[in-house]
């Protein structure tokens, strides 16, 4: 849930989201019942961001988070605190752009246990590029380098079509070392079982529609343990 509008030279927002995993059932190390967990997370947030002329675009977010793995002994409720920030750049050449940001720059300050060590949250560095191939329009492309603090780069590609004004479509895949490992493991005669496996199939699909001040999002991404996982944002706009 989001609101945003016009302030101080550009645009403000504020925003706050909410993860609930539903009832999961709790056992013991025997696997006898212990009852049902609710773990949830919210995650509040501010934005600020503005135009700088016509070649350069920026903005920034303060974000909190409450983190909860669910009623049980030893458990209690994670905090902590982000900064998320980035910059675009769109050169003369009105067909191609540029863009940076880093996410995450933050800190854990508390753990979900009694216990858990506190420290630095996963922060994210990315740049990347879209494309609109001459005289298509309706038509860009984007690529995209991610170089994560606890874990391997990753680059990822993507597509979105405007089919009519109201309508559109995209479809994208990210991959990083160990999904080209296991991609190879699949393939290769003789490869050990533990080169194999990946837990989502490395592509994602989604489409939008615009309806007067309505706008409905959907995606969807196959997860070999979850299934079809969708995900649906509807927004409305308020003058």
């Amino acid at each position: 849930m989001a609101y945003s509008r016009s302030a101080w030279g550009g645009q403000v927002a504020f925003s706050a989201s909410y993860l609930d995993y539903g009832q999961i059932p709790g056992t013991d190390e025997n696997q006898n019942a212990t009852g049902n967990l609710h773990p949830y997370n919210l995650y509040p947030a501010v934005t600020y961001a503005r135009a700088e002329g016509e070649r350069w675009r920026w903005g920034a977010t303060l974000k909190g988070a409450r983190e909860t793995l669910g009623d049980f002994e030893g458990s209690r409720a994670a905090y902590g605190a982000g900064l998320d920030a980035g910059v675009q750049y769109q050169p003369a050449v009105r067909n191609v752009g540029f863009g940076a940001s880093v996410t995450n720059v933050g800190r854990q300050f508390t753990g979900h246990v009694a216990g858990e060590s506190n420290g630095p949250l996963p922060a994210l560095l990315k740049a990347g590029l879209f494309y609109h191939p001459s005289g298509r329009n309706p038509l860009v492309l984007t690529a995209d380098v991610e170089a994560p603090a606890y874990g391997q780069p990753a680059v990822a590609v993507g597509g979105e079509y405007r089919v009519i004004p109201e309508w559109e479509l995209r479809a994208g895949t990210r991959w990083d070392a160990d999904d080209l490992r296991r991609v190879y493991g699949w393939v290769a005669p003789g490869a050990s079982s533990s080169s194999r496996g990946g837990e989502a199939v490395k592509i994602a699909a989604g489409t939008s529609v615009h309806v007067g001040p309505v706008d409905v999002d959907y995606a969807a991404q196959w997860w070999r343990e979850l299934g079809l996982v969708h995900s649906l944002t509807v927004a409305w706009a308020i003058d």
